[in-house]
């Protein structure tokens, strides 16, 4: 598999077994008859919201910058107090809540768009989420002894991991003091259409272990209904203390 590591927010898709890797701010790259990639990168980034500034370090396995994660330390937390605001539904839409049923996990609250609906799993560890127009989405809270740039890389690794074709770009998402990301791309090169998708995580520490929030949307690509709905669903969610 060849990563191509880009820096622009606009993703293109790679023929052949490939994943696309985009970061920042856009800027040109050229890829040579041999198949190896090159790369001139931008570390300049777009505010995002958050209690803490982002700093930018370089990961240790792919030397990219750790777009959104933020300098943290940890300290006495209220019990059932939202370190980040309930968000306020949006028209016509509403709230949905995702209680984990491991004690120590953070509970999510994210804003649902019209038409949508959501499904808790029975264990309490994810929250399916349906649309219109094909899409889809699940939220999940996973403990995690990884570091948040090293968690945000595995993640990404794993989302693209089942294309034969494959995109995804990177802008920082801290949250409330918690280190965070955005990624957007496709998925192709397998039996189905291709699908376009829309993820938000986020690396939250608690009084215990920490755990990392993930808001997946997807669905078809090629039209609106995906960008449409994640613009509400990845806007900034709630964050409650165990």
């Amino acid at each position: 598999m060849v990563r191509v590591v880009l820096a622009g927010v606009a993703a293109i898709a790679l023929l052949g077994a490939c994943t696309q890797h985009t970061d920042g701010t856009a800027t040109d790259v050229t890829a040579s008859a041999t198949g190896t990639t090159s790369a001139a990168e931008t570390t300049s980034a777009p505010a995002t919201t958050g209690a803490a500034p982002a700093t930018s370090s370089a990961s240790p396995s792919s030397g990219m910058p750790d777009f959104g994660v933020v300098e943290t330390t940890r300290r006495p937390l209220e019990p059932a107090t939202w370190t980040c605001p309930e968000p306020a539904p949006p028209a016509g839409g509403s709230v949905a809540f995702l209680a984990p049923s491991a004690l120590d996990a953070p509970e999510i609250a994210i804003a649902l768009p019209a038409a949508w609906t959501s499904e808790p799993a029975p264990d309490g560890s994810a929250l399916t989420l349906t649309g219109p127009d094909g899409t889809t989405g699940v939220l999940t809270v996973t403990p995690t002894d990884l570091g948040p740039a090293e968690a945000f890389e595995t993640y990404s690794d794993d989302r693209t991991a089942g294309a034969p074709i494959s995109s995804v770009s990177v802008l920082p998402a801290e949250l409330c003091g918690y280190s965070g990301q955005k990624m957007l791309g496709m998925l192709s090169g397998g039996a189905g259409p291709a699908v376009e998708y829309r993820d938000r995580i986020a690396h939250v520490w608690t009084g215990g272990p920490s755990y990392l929030v993930a808001i997946r949307v997807e669905g078809p690509q090629g039209g609106e209904a995906v960008s449409a709905a994640a613009d509400v669903i990845l806007s900034d969610f709630g964050i409650r203390t165990p």
